[in-house]
């Protein structure tokens, strides 16, 4: 089991989607702005602070920090304030492209060992009518999604993604996969895998391919939940995830 630092309800949905057990806790950490930070440097900075701050019984195991913003127009979106400027921000994305940003952090609070990643989707708007913009403000709640909008309820806001379509709805499935794969050996405060002796090397650099892959430079990978290679990974990676508190 892992302890999420998120109350997201999107993050809880695609965690019980790929079968993974997990607990959500409250967070002492407090995000603050950075207008001098680059999107992929901050959100890896919300992420790991939202896990290294979780408050969990006992103070150990592992706990997942995950963060989410929007950079459109060299600025750093988050969460709108209130419904127009909900408003404000789906009609600045009209008819243009922003990225979305995504971090996961992974934190053993016995041992200290972390993992942190990021991702990014390039999203393209189609061109909204005010009618569109606020009849998809009267049946979703803006005001806790980053950029205000919900990709999975909002098919007649989006022209294109490329990249990731999870990692727009908040949690990078691809790069959960590669991060359950390197971060759980060996188990969150050490131990043993499966009755072997667990063996750990890993030298991550901030940014790497998610598993099925997306180079830096933007090719298209797929994500898709019921990809048979993504079936076949979560398989493994949930074999792991069993051995963990």
């Amino acid at each position: 089991m892992i302890y999420l630092a998120s109350t997201s309800p999107r993050r809880r949905e695609l965690l019980r989607k790929i079968k993974i057990a997990f607990q959500i806790v409250q967070t002492r950490y407090r995000e603050r702005p950075d207008l001098t930070a680059s999107p992929s440097k901050l959100a890896v900075r919300h992420a790991l602070g939202k896990a290294e701050n979780a408050v969990v019984p006992g103070n150990e195991g592992c706990v997942l920090g995950v963060d989410t913003l929007i950079y459109f127009r060299k600025r750093i979106l988050g969460k709108p304030k209130t419904v127009e400027h909900a408003y404000r921000m789906l009609k600045s994305f009209s008819g243009r492209s922003h990225y979305v940003y995504s971090a996961i952090a992974f934190v053993d609070l016995k041992t200290g060992r972390k993992l942190v990643n990021w991702d990014k989707t390039r999203v393209t708007f189609n061109r909204l009518s005010t009618a569109t913009i606020r009849r998809y403000l009267s049946r979703v709640n803006p005001l806790d999604k980053a950029g205000g909008y919900a990709i999975q309820h909002g098919k007649e806001l989006i022209h294109t993604i490329r990249g990731s379509y999870t990692n727009v709805m908040g949690l990078p499935v691809e790069l959960l996969n590669w991060s359950f794969a390197n971060f759980f050996l060996p188990p969150c405060g050490g131990g043993k895998v499966g009755g072997q002796k667990a063996v750990f090397s890993l030298k991550p650099p901030i940014q790497l391919p998610p598993q099925g892959g997306k180079s830096p430079k933007g090719r298209r990978y797929k994500s898709n939940l019921k990809s048979p290679v993504l079936k076949k990974d979560l398989g493994h990676f949930k074999n792991l995830v069993g051995h963990v508190g």
